[in-house]
């Protein structure tokens, strides 16, 4: 399945690292440890998911208002992402979509937490990458590259193989 997922992000080719993927480690990280502390709260807590979504943003906002706080502080260039203007209305559609999208995310992915285990849902999870590329394809008019068709099949079978192996699900 990594193989696959290697494939369909990179198209095959070696990427050379870059401090941003520092931060990418570190939101894999912070991804994982919320799914894996969410699972064992929900295990043993008689708590719906729903509820468990609609409170996880909502403790996450002091770390995200500690990171605005610090904002001055950034580089010039992470400067300019915050220098937007929140009164205009053009960016509307596409906050109403990413809050719909985020919480139907939320309200699925804890759904899941509730009924399988932490790493069978993270393992299901890397099908993101062939639904993002089927999406661009469709919706921006991106095209594949042959390898990464290929990874896309990989994940798929792996996928599929997780499932009908039944590998974690409890």
């Amino acid at each position: 399945m990594i193989v696959g997922v290697f494939l369909v992000t990179t198209k095959g080719q070696a990427i050379i690292p870059q401090p941003g993927d520092i931060l990418i480690l570190l939101a894999c990280i912070s991804w994982s440890l919320g799914n894996v502390l969410i699972r064992k709260f929900l295990k043993n807590n008689p708590v719906s998911g729903e509820l468990v979504s609609f409170l996880r943003p909502i403790a996450g906002l002091p770390v995200l208002l500690l990171f605005l706080s610090l904002s001055p502080f950034y580089p010039e260039r992470i400067q300019s992402v915050f220098a937007v203007d929140l009164l205009d209305l053009t960016y509307l559609p596409y906050l109403i979509s990413i809050g719909i999208s985020s919480s139907l995310l939320s309200i699925f992915l804890n759904r899941t937490l509730k009924f399988a285990s932490a790493s069978y849902m993270t393992m299901m999870s890397m099908m993101t990458p062939v639904m993002v590329g089927i999406m661009a394809m469709m919706l921006l008019g991106e095209s594949l590259a042959m390898i990464q068709v290929v990874g896309a099949v990989l994940i798929i079978l792996s996928g599929v193989a997780t499932h009908y192996l039944k590998i974690e699900k409890q």
